[in-house]
């Protein structure tokens, strides 16, 4: 087990850099009045992109699917709409978004997703990133400088 988790950090820091920074981008981050909250949304997103691997961990495929991430992205909705003070349409379109590029995204162009799970359990993969480190330093410099 302790192997499986070291083999998937790169993958989960690039699926959770990538979210970081584009939520930062369609959130504008920098227009936040206190940087509080600008920092709360990015942790609690950091923790919302990593969710629809947990079950995958486990074999089980219902967190990477186009039915099951718009719904994921909802409920989250509901919980951030005090701290944005924002109506929950909004955050949800963003937050699914984000959840969009950053997971299902990422995975597509990687080693596949179930985009259509429970419906359909074919896996759909473009496989061009073969190796996630190699985009973590990219990534991580546009995150530093998008938040200094």
């Amino acid at each position: 087990m302790l192997e499986l988790l070291l083999s998937h950090i790169p993958s989960t820091l690039f699926h959770i850099l990538t979210g970081v920074l584009i939520t930062d981008l369609i959130f504008h981050g920098p227009s936040f009045t206190y940087r509080k909250t600008r920092f709360t949304l990015l942790g609690s997103v950091a923790f919302l992109v990593v969710l629809p691997d947990i079950p995958k961990l486990f074999g089980f495929l219902i967190g990477h699917s186009l039915i099951t991430v718009p719904i994921l992205a909802l409920l989250f909705a509901f919980i951030m709409r005090k701290l944005l003070s924002m109506r929950v349409p909004a955050i949800w379109w963003r937050l699914t978004l984000v959840l969009v590029i950053s997971s299902l995204g990422i995975d597509f162009l990687g080693n596949g997703v179930h985009l259509l799970y429970p419906v359909n359990e074919k896996t759909y993969a473009l496989s061009v990133i073969r190796y996630e480190f190699i985009y973590l330093l990219p990534i991580g410099l546009l995150l530093f400088f998008r938040l200094r």
